[in-house]
């Protein structure tokens, strides 16, 4: 007997066949999952449930593995940990995760075509984890939808994360997330929070109808979205942006919140400035802005019960926007702040004796 990477490689014709049945389906999953002289013609493994267990399959996997594929077919009803890189698990035939699945430290992981649900969080990436979501639905957790936390990283695309009892979307901690073509729903907690110096990208994302905050940015933490976010019917704010964060937004809208934007506790916001972006019909204000800093372009600000936009020991630089049609005043200044204004429409504007503004409208 010989030891390979701390697993038994038996050498003895009659120890081989004492272990007939156990080496056979280590072989397969060696096969399946891509062992470098493994058949080619052979490059899955399948996880049939209830019956089977993914845990169990991936544990028979040897260290010097490079790649593999496991379909899953029917309901697996575990939490999965998984270390191995360059693993991929695909939906088969009704293909469910009733559990957690994380991911802790491996590089290259790819879930497909996936239903990820149960009494926990759905998929967690962390310890420098990097994986790739696609074309999953996490849904009806009892706690987070999606976690990336502890400098990691996670490429989403067409994933809906729906009615978790927490938050639908949570990166933290050094981490990053891709997120795009993807819907944040009617989740218990809030949409999307990125916190604690993360970051994410989202491109054409619908987050609606969740209790709380739609988009949550804070603690110097960083998000863009280049175009086709809908931020929309969340409980709170559309998106909120605090601690020192900022947010790039641009050709979206947010519509039918509590309240729509909120920059505050120092943090900063370009709204606008290289795509139209439309802030409409939200309970209360369009934007609120305190301790911070906006520089909006080609925004529609209109519709809201209380003011458009407001600022308090702020600074607003604001062009070619239309700010009309709210039930309090349509742009309103106090405590300090400092305007800049440049080929808007905006219906009444209201400053107190502290505020200084510039450009071809100014405050009366």
């Amino acid at each position: 007997m010989k030891e390979s990477n701390g697993w038994a490689v038996n050498t003895d014709r009659e120890q081989r066949t004492g272990r007939a049945k156990s080496a056979l389906l280590a072989a397969s999953i060696v096969v399946g999952l891509g062992l470098p002289g493994a058949n080619a013609l052979a490059q899955t493994v399948t996880a049939n449930c209830p019956g089977d267990s993914i845990q169990a399959l991936l544990n028979l996997a040897p260290p010097a593995i490079k790649s593999g594929t496991m379909i899953i077919n029917g309901t697996c009803t575990e939490d999965v940990l998984v270390t191995l890189d360059n693993a991929r698990f695909e939906g088969g035939v009704g293909g469910t995760v009733n559990g957690t699945i994380t991911v802790d430290g491996a590089r290259r992981v790819v879930f497909q075509n996936l239903t990820v649900t149960g009494a926990g969080d759905g998929i967690v990436g962390t310890n420098g984890a990097d994986f790739d979501v696609y074309d999953t639905t996490i849904i009806s957790n009892a706690n987070q939808g999606l976690i990336v936390t502890n400098n990691s990283h996670v490429d989403a695309n067409n994933l809906t994360v729906a009615d978790s009892l927490g938050l639908g979307v949570e990166v933290l901690l050094n981490s990053s997330m891709n997120l795009s073509n993807s819907t944040i729903r009617d989740n218990g907690a809030g949409g999307i929070d990125v916190s604690r110096s993360a970051s994410a990208f989202l491109d054409v994302v619908t987050v609606e109808n969740n209790t709380g905050n739609g988009l949550f940015v804070s603690r110097h933490a960083v998000v863009e979205s280049n175009g086709g976010m809908t931020v929309t019917g969340n409980s709170a704010f559309g998106v909120a942006v605090g601690s020192n964060s900022h947010l790039a937004l641009f050709n979206s809208t947010v519509e039918n919140n509590q309240e729509g934007i909120l920059i505050f506790q120092s943090s900063s916001a370009e709204i606008g400035l290289f795509g139209n972006v439309q802030i409409r019909g939200n309970n209360v204000r369009g934007i609120n802005i305190q301790d911070s800093r906006l520089e909006g372009g080609n925004l529609i600000v209109e519709n809201h019960t209380s003011e458009g936009i407001t600022a308090s020991n702020s600074g607003v630089s604001l062009s070619n926007s239309t700010v009309i049609n709210n039930g309090g005043d349509d742009f309103s200044a106090f405590f300090g702040s400092r305007l800049s204004f440049s080929g808007n429409t905006i219906g009444t504007l209201s400053c107190d004796g502290t505020v200084l503004s510039r450009g071809d409208l100014v405050c009366p």
